[in-house]
């Protein structure tokens, strides 16, 4: 691969510059990128949430560490990325399968691209290795092929890859019965969405349509569910249900996944790589072409477009984005965020305390006993909370929250 380390391609809000460049390994090095430590606005020796420091919005930190790779899904290398002699040795490229060296690792070959081998023992002792030159591996998948099923030894636990992410089997029945599957060290998946050695797999879905910054998305990423036959988009990491594939266009490809694995979005365990809601600040736009940015699991009208100038929003229908009843299959996504969620305004740099759909302004985060995790939104969906139609998934302001 051409980065043999992870680094941001930072995603700006244009305009407001809410994130420069850095390194994902200094930042994230020790947690899961799906469930980070976001910075704050800064706080005074009292708590006092001030201006003084720009802060980093979910959106650039999700977006930006998700870019890192330069192919996704079952997108093959782009060309873009491969030398010409990279180009070449596409030709000789290693066999399913195989187990190869490169830089002093051994990785196993695993829907085209690199699982790394951290111990002889998932495989029954050691195997033969073939060495590989730097255009064979630059020439090599960043993540496994769409469908392809693996088995995390030791333990035996079965997964799909979606989109980069590992989708947990419970039952072949999903598959019409069992599958072939390819043995991985199960250490891939425990440190899936890591820095290297930990290629092959993500943690969650990388899901966006179109291009951003330069590189190209997953997109559109449809699963169905193999017991039902539900259709969902992967938005964010989560599965939307489709009622109609109408918003979407016609001639889009379906991978098949257990459906317990989209009832158990956000679980902990083998289901952890599903998300029960979409990431905070994902961007997503209805075919009526207006924009939201998702905030504690629902979507938060984005009224002002120079903020989401750059950034190719995930399409989502109408329909799930305001439907007022989330109960399954609609509960992924949500009409109003989950309480409490926390919410910081692009525009002047203030934080929410959003209970029950209501947004109360926070002043110091040692109100709420430190600070938290929060997602970006549009001033004007503050402002215009509750006046009707797509301001509806926020209510009207609340009093202030007030010190304990």
């Amino acid at each position: 691969m051409k980065q043999q380390e992870r680094r941001v391609r930072a995603v700006r809000l244009r305009g407001h510059g809410l994130i420069g460049a850095c390194s994902v390994a200094a930042a994230m090095a020790a947690t899961l990128i799906a469930t980070p430590s976001t910075a704050a606005p800064a706080q005074s020796t009292a708590g006092a949430i001030t201006a003084s420091v720009v802060p980093q919005s979910t959106l650039s930190v999700m977006r930006a560490a998700a870019l890192d790779r330069t192919t996704f899904g079952d997108l093959a290398a782009s060309p873009t990325r491969m030398s010409a002699s990279a180009a070449s040795a596409a030709a000789s490229a290693p066999t399913e399968g195989s187990f190869v060296s490169y830089a002093g690792r051994v990785y196993r070959i695993v829907g085209g691209a690199p699982f790394y081998v951290s111990s002889w023992t998932p495989f029954g002792g050691k195997k033969k290795v073939t060495a590989i030159s730097t255009a064979q591996w630059t020439s090599l998948r960043a993540y496994a092929k769409d469908g392809t099923f693996v088995r995390a030894m030791p333990g035996g636990a079965v997964y799909r890859i979606v989109a980069a992410a590992p989708f947990y089997v419970s039952t072949w029945t999903a598959f019409g019965g069992k599958q072939t599957t390819t043995d991985i060290d199960a250490a891939d998946i425990t440190y899936a969405g890591h820095s290297a050695p930990w290629w092959g797999v993500y943690n969650f879905t990388l899901d966006w349509d179109g291009v951003v910054n330069g590189v190209k998305g997953r997109s559109s990423v449809f699963v169905k569910g193999g017991q039902t036959g539900r259709i969902y988009k992967m938005v964010g990491g989560a599965p939307i249900y489709v009622q109609s594939w109408t918003p979407y266009g016609s001639g889009h490809t379906t991978i098949t996944v257990d459906q317990n694995a989209i009832d158990r979005a956000g679980q902990t365990g083998n289901y952890r790589f599903v998300l029960k809601h979409p990431l905070d600040g994902w961007v997503i736009k209805d075919e009526m072409r207006n924009d939201y940015a998702t905030a504690g699991g629902a979507s938060v009208y984005v009224a002002t477009p120079s903020l989401v100038t750059g950034i190719t929003p995930s399409l989502v229908a109408w329909n799930d984005i305001n439907r007022t009843s989330n109960a399954a299959p609609f509960n992924n996504l949500l009409y109003r965020p989950l309480s409490p969620t926390y919410v910081h305004t692009i525009q002047n740099n203030k934080i929410y305390q959003v209970l029950n759909g209501v947004p109360h302004k926070l002043t110091s985060w040692s109100y709420v006993g430190g600070v938290k995790p929060y997602a970006e939104v549009d001033q004007v969906a503050v402002d215009k909370a509750g006046t009707g139609g797509v301001y509806n998934h926020l209510l009207p302001v609340g009093a202030p929250v007030a010190a304990p």
